[in-house]
Order: C-alpha cells, then structure tokens, then sequence
C-alpha cells in the first residue's frame, strides 16, 4: 500500500456557507485556483467583542471518483487573511484495507 501523499487532478471541490456556494475542480498540483469568500469586516476581529464573530464559517466537500469524500466542517475564514485547507483522500479500496 502506497501511504505517499499524491496530488490529485480533478478533484471536485464544493464550498458552501455564508450565502456562498462555490463548485471547483483540482489543477495537476491538486489545488484550485484562489476562492474569494466574504468574511466579516476586519475591525470585528482587532478588539474583544461578543455580538458579531470576527470570521465566516464554511463547510467544504471534496469528492473524486474511487476515493472515499471528506466533508471538512466549520472552516474559519478571517478578514484579509489568505487560508489555506489540505484535505486527504483515501482510495476507496485502500480504505476498506485501513479499517
């Protein structure tokens, strides 16, 4: 069994939340092209406060055909601020060896 991480090309990549509903797929390097999401303006998060949350939150779901999806839930986006999200993939297959 190969436990070497391998990017991976054409993987579907689903970004919901926030009134967003945003549907990419994985260049040969496995990553997409930069999302834009919207996130609150950044004073929220320069001083203690209660009443708004300084960042969005975001469910992402990435899929590809024979491998096992990941549903990566309550992903935080701040103000001005590049995120990034690794996500790993099981082959199907392999996944049934795993467990």
């Amino acid at each position: 069994v190969d436990n070497v991480a391998q990017p991976l090309q054409g993987a579907n990549v689903l970004v919901e939340g926030e009134n967003t509903n945003i549907n990419v797929h994985t260049n040969i390097s496995g990553k997409t092209d930069e999302i834009e999401l919207s996130a609150p303006n950044v004073e929220y998060s320069l001083s203690p406060q209660t009443e708004i949350k300084p960042f969005s939150e975001y469910t992402i779901t990435v899929t590809k055909l024979g491998m096992e999806q990941k549903v990566i839930e309550g992903v935080q986006i701040f103000p001005e601020t590049v995120s990034l999200q690794n996500v790993f993939l099981y082959d199907k297959m392999s996944y049934v060896n795993r467990t």
